[in-house]
């Protein structure tokens, strides 16, 4: 359904009615003295008026979406390993979250669980106000979110996102997708189950300190602020 709005230019009506909620609801929240979630509240009001982003950042909006509508029109099957991170729905046995399970899914199925350009332009905003020296994702799927956050990293001149997927195919298609809109260099990947992953981006010594986490496990972002 939601690539359906996408299709039909409905998309960015209902995504900017759940922003303008998200949007209340931090405001509500930041009565508590919550710095994260205050700054929130102006990543999501900043995404909300739309005509104030500076020409940098609406040029680099327009080249992810281009990317995501070329991947939209591709008609293909790809073939992923499926490790069972943030599926609910699925009971994976022990065996398979540590092996995989391959699964073919369609293009277009695969890219509709990116965030919408409203929700990325939220992503973008919260990294340039934040202005972390680390960002890690967990769950890259084929580059949108991490794509408009390495936007606002370039915007900011300093900081490198780091970005876990489970599947090489996947992957691939985000890396395909950095170099297309020339971000490339303020990523890094790595690919594999994240539970390896994760551990060799500690064992390595990457300093996530002060980072933006962002979790796109669905269709409902979650962030979080920490300090390691």
């Amino acid at each position: 359904m939601d690539t359906l709005f996408y299709w039909l230019g409905l998309s960015p009506f209902m995504r900017r009615r759940q922003l303008r909620g998200a949007l209340r609801l931090a405001r509500n929240s930041t009565q508590m003295n919550s710095r994260p979630l205050a700054t929130v509240a102006e990543a999501l009001l900043r995404a909300s008026n739309q005509g104030g982003a500076a020409a940098a950042a609406r040029a680099a909006w327009r080249s992810i979406e281009r990317r995501r509508r070329d991947l939209l029109r591709r008609k293909e099957d790809v073939q992923i390993v499926d490790y069972g991170a943030g599926a609910p729905d699925k009971l994976f046995t022990k065996e398979q979250q540590q092996e995989g399970v391959v699964a073919t899914i369609s293009m277009r199925h695969l890219v509709s669980a990116s965030s919408d350009p409203i929700w990325g332009q939220m992503l973008f905003h919260l990294t340039q106000i934040q202005e972390p020296n680390a960002v890690l994702e967990l769950g890259t799927c084929v580059g949108i979110s991490a794509a408009y956050i390495a936007a606002a990293l370039r915007i900011n001149n300093k900081g490198h996102i780091w970005t876990l997927e489970g599947s090489a195919a996947i992957g691939a298609l985000a890396q395909q997708t950095f170099r297309s809109v020339g971000l490339n260099q303020f990523v890094r990947m790595s690919v594999g189950p994240f539970r390896s992953t994760l551990a060799s981006l500690i064992h390595d010594g990457v300093v996530i300190a002060r980072a933006f986490g962002f979790v796109d496990f669905g269709r409902t972002p979650s962030f979080g602020f920490f300090t390691a």
